[in-house]
């Protein structure tokens, strides 16, 4: 069905090691706290939706990670990094824990696809 070099990358994805994760994760959290957003951005973010879409639902961000990409889709007016940081989104688990409980007010500046993704993967509280 796949390519043998596209079957290889899932794999890779899938089998990849929780320390080795928990660096990547980093690394990304970095590179997004910086203001411009280029080529390794979008690389990683490549990456970083790979690795979710392979395990389908299984995995959660940590949260400064997930704070940050949500932020990104706030923020960003390239439409390729709103894309990116939606389609990752979407293939985590929603963050658990108290620190994850957010009001409406922090996703009023949202676009109505990227909200509903963000919503879907938050505990909404309305007050």
């Amino acid at each position: 069905m796949y390519s043998a070099g596209t079957e290889s990358l899932i794999k890779q994805a899938r089998e990849i090691g929780e320390e080795e994760l928990q660096k990547f994760y980093s690394r990304i959290t970095k590179q997004l706290t910086g203001k411009e957003h280029g080529h390794d951005v979008i690389d990683s973010l490549q990456r970083l939706h790979l690795i979710m879409a392979s395990t389908k639902y299984t995995r959660r961000l940590p949260v400064e990670l997930h704070r940050r990409l949500l932020s990104l889709c706030v923020s960003s007016s390239v439409e390729q990094l709103t894309v990116l940081t939606s389609a990752v989104l979407r293939e985590t688990l929603p963050p658990s824990g108290p620190g994850q409980i957010y009001t409406l007010n922090d996703y009023s500046p949202l676009t109505s696809h990227t909200a509903a993704v963000a919503l879907s993967q938050v505990h909404i509280r309305t007050e």
